[in-house]
Formats: C-alpha cells, structure tokens, sequence
C-alpha cells in the first residue's frame, strides 16, 4: 500500500463500522451488478463472472449475491435484460 498502514486501514475500516472483508465482499457484488447488467456482457456464463470478479466460483458468487440482494445473479440478469437502460 501507499502511503498507510494496514493496521491503519484496518482502524479506519473498523471505526466506520465494516471491515475490509465486507468492503471486498461488497465491491465484487458491485461488479458483479454491472457485468450482469451490461447488455455487451450477457453472453459470459455466471461462472465466468463469478471469476473475473474475484470469486472462487459461481456457487459462491450466487450464495453471496443472494445474501445481499435476495435474488440470485440469474434473477439478476434477467431483470436487468427486462428494464431499458439499465446496464
């Protein structure tokens, strides 16, 4: 790192609630959010994205997705497919 500490960083983390665990965990799903909705991308297996996100697998991908957004990166997908403009 630059310029701080990983014990710093962790501080930092933990004096605003999360942990750098969550942040990772949350920014994959933020990815994963846009790979699925990207019309571009839709031809990429949940696997693959699972991958190039910085999952270990599509099983963990689809268990982590739908602990935070309730649905499953499928679900996902398809909605994102059924409302313009959204990619």
């Amino acid at each position: 790192m630059r310029g701080i500490s990983a014990r710093y960083l962790a501080k930092i983390m933990r004096n605003s609630g999360t942990c750098f665990a969550e942040m990772l965990r949350d920014r994959r799903i933020g990815r994963a959010c846009q790979w699925l909705s990207a019309p571009d991308k839709r031809e990429y297996p949940i696997a693959e994205v699972a991958r190039i996100v910085g999952f270990g697998s599509g099983a963990q991908l689809s268990k982590t997705f739908r602990a935070r957004l309730g649905c499953t990166p499928r679900d996902y997908r398809r909605r994102a497919a059924e409302v313009p403009g959204i990619d």
